[in-house]
């Protein structure tokens, strides 16, 4: 899988041609693919390091490739690049100048400080950038847009009563079409078509078609001698049509079927090309096959509960079949793949096809086994071992293990346990899906229009809503096993029930959120006014503040049977916890009853904790803060439905530092860690080595002093410089930017993170540590290190550099062939734990294990200790089923 990185040239730059001329033909930038699938597009420059001027050739070995796009200089390793470069087709690029006062000498802007204020554009394109200057001192500049193009747009200084020289790069899509346009119109003289036309250039270049088509409708309406652009403005509209489609694939991809649904059911036929509709229709059925495919295995399960040849079956199988068909859903219907295929099959009892739905749903379609009583065993077993998981006390714990019926198989608790829901009981809320039945916003049509229903008869189908009626007429029925029945489109939902007013279709003025509530004691989780926020408190059982508190925003139609991807994302100093909620999954509407952030749209969990003290101004690499960072995300896998091998960790500014660090400490626990303005340094600088295990992309400013200390730390040179020993590192500099949050690159991110996935399975490695807490490292656990080895932050103090010789310790694992592992520290730890499942190794009488020179014995799979390690990690999709200890 590839994705692409920057803005792609396509049709949308040929469609609109007249006028060209007007336009100033640009050689096209060349296209670098990354072994990650990242595809970036900008000038390439070979660089022997960082610090080296990419427009300065030198004649050092070159190992860095430098890819300025005007917006940004990317820096990747060219062992990272999967094949030879590509150059495109030149294209014609509209680049807009506007006369501004710029001065040709004074004092230049060599670092910019945190920014206190910006304000909005004006129409002449200026605003006022106020940051922290030297001694603290807030700077007020005023500047001014010099450059206007589809991907960046130049911020400049301006003349003022102090003279400086700054220039820096924002990105296009940042400014709002409201705001672009004024300063659009005033820079061209608006009485002028070829003039005005450039502007609608300008839109479709940015691929923003619903900006162009509004312009360009204008444009017609002023100037009525210009409607043979009739046909461009049907052009923008399917080239819009399109755009719908892909976010409607993109939103069905991330789980939320049911706003899926609505938006096909919502989408406006009128001047949409006959193709696009039928993609509309086809992904429309795809979702009504879904129900349909629903309703046949409930309808079969009915029929083989009364097909049994007992009583005594029947009321065996009420309970779970009453849960089966309670909570089946698209996300859910998978595991009756067996079911479905030999339903129909003679020679199979009903007692036997009943099995295969039971212990599917139980154990998902690959473990399916066609052996009832079996089968209603195993839904036992998943009880006690949820009760299990929520055990406090060990007594209780040991009485639990005594109840687990005489057809436990390890094997079948690890599948159960990967296919039940998280075993902490939270209540979850579901919020009710945004309204999409005035389209305008979500697909781009005129202020007011409502679109006809593109399925309309031609399925067949009723519409969601009236076979919700009619499911209301219909009643309960007379099966014992069947619940009460929800609506028609159950089937498109999670588990939980929304909540919260029933969106129309004019919005109802704003409603005021109502502040959180006092927070929750330890292990407790309390909603907010916001649906799908939550705030929890775990503690972390440190002697200094154990209570940490977490928030955790749910993505859109979250199902606790579905696994989600996730960022764990840490504030700076100036910042919240829901602030960086704020940035990942946008800003809540209560008109919408949703967010729009990026997270929201690829149904991402967001995890905030609260890991800083007040008033904290630094990071401080201590035990606590790696506690209230771990903890939360601990907590949060034994209550949410979260994808373990898609966790990423992420931070602004000091929470950045906080994050590359904890990544490097942990680095089986990440599927890559993302550090915004993040200073390295300390530990940083000695975990080096363990920076090969997990993919990082880092997001910085030019001008930031956090940019120039890594430089000088050599710590991204390094990272670049060592690609061959498997770093996956991308550094992203915005051009004349300081010490900012960088909302231009989130969708970046997020074609970034959705090309990687945490490799848990590895079985070789050599991690180094120098705090004692720094000790787990994917099925290795390591104790009771050398003080030699180790230095703990109050050693190290405020210096770069300890006054104690770093010496960290070591851990390393290899496989031996054909069945085994062998594990050595050397004399770093006086205890060693390895944990062992199917996925490392097998288990059979070839299995050979070897701890510091020591061969381990009997090393057998036991229930009670899968049991234990999901119950404390909260790992459920990678249960350790083995442990051995050295010494014995």
């Amino acid at each position: 899988m590839r994705a692409k990185l920057r803005l792609a040239r396509g049709a949308a730059f040929l469609v609109f041609a007249a006028g060209a001329s007007l336009v100033q033909l640009v050689s096209a930038a060349d296209i670098v693919t990354l072994k990650n699938g990242m595809i970036l597009e900008g000038d390439p420059q070979p660089i022997p390091t960082l610090k080296a001027d990419p427009l300065a050739p030198s004649g050092e070995l070159t190992q860095i490739l430098a890819i300025d796009n005007r917006l940004t200089r990317t820096y990747v390793a060219t062992k990272q690049l999967a094949k030879e470069l590509g150059r495109p087709p030149a294209v014609a690029l509209e680049r807009i100048p506007l006369p501004q006062r710029i001065p040709v000498s004074g004092n230049a802007i060599q670092v910019v400080g945190m920014p206190q204020r910006i304000d909005p554009f004006d129409e002449w394109g200026r605003r006022t950038f106020a940051m922290t200057g030297q001694r603290g001192k807030t700077l007020e500049i005023v500047q001014g847009i010099t450059e206007i193009t589809p991907r960046w747009t130049t911020v400049q200084a301006i003349e003022g009563i102090n003279h400086y020289i700054w220039t820096m790069k924002i990105a296009t899509s940042s400014i709002p079409r409201e705001q672009l346009t004024k300063i659009l119109t005033r820079t061209l003289d608006a009485k002028d078509p070829e003039q005005r036309k450039r502007i609608v250039r300008l839109y479709m270049q940015s691929e923003r078609f619903q900006d162009a088509r509004i312009e360009l409708e204008q444009l017609i309406k002023d100037f009525p001698d210009l409607k043979d652009l009739n046909d461009t403005v049907k052009t923008l509209r399917q080239l819009n049509a399109q755009r719908a489609v892909k976010e409607i694939e993109l939103r069905r991809d991330a789980g939320q079927f049911r706003l899926s649904a609505a938006m096909l059911e919502a989408f406006p036929p009128e001047g949409v090309a006959g193709e696009t509709l039928l993609k509309v229709r086809e992904l429309l059925d795809e979702i009504q096959g879904y129900v349909a495919a629903g309703e046949k295995v409930l309808k079969l399960i009915d029929a083989n509960v009364t097909a049994l040849r007992s009583d005594a079956a029947r009321a065996d199988v009420r309970t779970i079949v009453g849960e089966i068909k309670s909570e089946l859903n698209v996300n859910t219907l998978d595991r009756f793949g067996p079911f479905i295929r030999l339903v129909d099959d003679p020679k199979m009892s009903a007692e036997q096809k009943l099995a295969l739905a039971i212990s599917g749903w139980l154990m998902g379609s690959a473990a399916a086994i066609d052996n009832l009583e079996t089968s209603i065993a195993l839904a036992k077993l998943r009880d006690v071992a949820g009760q299990y998981l929520q055990a406090t006390r060990q007594a209780d714990r040991a009485n639990l293990l005594a109840q687990l019926p005489s057809e436990a198989n390890i094997g079948h608790l690890a599948a159960i346990i990967a296919h039940m829901k998280p075993p902490l009981p939270t209540q979850v809320i579901a919020a009710q899906a945004p309204d999409v039945g005035n389209a305008a916003a979500v697909l781009g049509l005129p202020d007011g229009q409502r679109p006809q229903a593109v399925n309309g008869n031609h399925t067949g189908e009723k519409p969601a809503a009236a076979k919700a009626e009619d499911a209301k007429k219909e009643g309960d029925g007379n099966d014992q096993c069947a619940p009460p029945k929800d609506d028609g489109s159950s089937l498109l939902k999670g588990t939980p029930k929304p909540i919260g007013p029933q969106p129309k279709n004019e919005p109802e003025p704003p409603v005021e959120v109502p502040p959180p509530p006092p927070a929750p004691s330890s292990g407790a989780a309390q909603a907010t006014g916001v649906p799908g926020l939550y705030e929890l408190t775990v503690n972390t059982k440190l002697s200094e503040d154990p209570l940490v508190k977490y928030w955790v925003q749910l993505p859109p139609e979250y199902d606790p049977y579905r696994l989600y991807p996730c960022v764990v994302t840490l504030n700076g100093g100036a910042t919240t916890p829901l602030q960086q909620i704020d940035w990942w999954s946008g800003g809540y509407s209560p008109e919408s009853l949703t967010r729009f952030g990026q997270a929201t749209r690829h149904g991402y969990i967001v995890i905030a904790p609260q890991w800083t003290r007040e008033h904290q101004g630094q990071y401080e690499f201590s035990a606590r803060e790696h506690a209230a960072v771990l903890q939360p995300l601990r907590d949060a896998c034994k209550r949410f439905s979260i994808d373990v091998d898609r966790v990423f960790l992420s931070g602004h500014s000091m929470g950045g530092t906080a994050a590359w660090d904890i990544g490097l400490s942990h680095p089986d626990l990440w599927a890559g860690l993302i550090p915004i303005v993040a200073k390295g340094g300390k530990y940083i600088k000695q975990y080096q080595e363990n920076g090969k295990y997990v993919p990082m992309y880092f997001v910085a400013g030019e001008k930031d002093t956090a940019t120039f200390a890594n430089l000088d730390f050599g710590d991204w040179d390094y990272y670049l410089k060592h690609a061959n020993f498997g770093y996956d590192v991308m550094i992203v500099q915005y051009l004349g930017r300081g010490h900012e949050h960088f909302s231009d690159e989130i969708q970046n991110l997020f074609t970034w993170m959705n090309l990687h996935k945490r490799d848990f399975n590895r079985k070789e490695f050599l991690l180094e540590s120098l705090r004692p807490w720094d000790n787990y490292f994917w099925w290795v656990e390591a104790g009771d290190p050398k003080e030699i080895n180790m230095i703990l932050p109050a050693e190290w103090g405020e210096n770069p550099i300890p006054a104690k010789k770093p010496l960290p310790a070591k851990i390393k694992a290899n496989p031996i062939a054909p069945n085994g592992a062998r594990v050595d520290s050397g004399s770093s730890f006086g205890r060693m734990t390895v944990w062992l499942s199917p996925e490392i190794v097998t288990f059979n009488n070839t299995l050979k294990l070897v701890i510091n020179g020591k061969t381990q014995k009997n090393v057998q799979p036991k229930i009670e200790t899968l049991l234990e390690d999901v119950r404390t990690r909260g790992d459920r999709q990678h249960p350790f089923w083995a442990k051995a200890s050295w010494p014995d």
